[in-house]
């Protein structure tokens, strides 16, 4: 028999630094774990878990958003210096 395994979905690094926009939900993550050391393994904190969550989605898909715009960019970028550079390797006399 096969066995069907569900893989748990963890939070990436949850440092301030590097997530300051999430700084209230994971310190209140951190308090509840904190506070309910056992009652954590019972959901006590999966209100607060599932904002974490929300928060960190968030974040990523406004870094995706960033990436994507600095791609095209970089993209229409190289499009125009291939466009110049093809028009002075046609024409050559008229880039001097």
């Amino acid at each position: 028999k096969k066995r069907c395994v569900k893989l748990i979905n963890m939070h990436p690094q949850l440092s301030e630094s590097l997530r300051p926009s999430c700084k209230e939900f994971i310190d209140a993550l951190k308090k509840c774990h904190d506070d309910n050391p056992k009652a954590k393994l019972f959901g006590v904190c999966n209100e607060i878990n599932a904002k974490l969550d929300k928060c960190l989605k968030d974040e990523r898909e406004q870094q995706r958003r960033t990436n994507n715009q600095k791609a095209k960019e970089r993209k229409e970028r190289r499009a125009k210096l291939r466009e110049q550079l093809y028009a002075e390797e046609e024409n050559p006399s008229s880039s001097k």
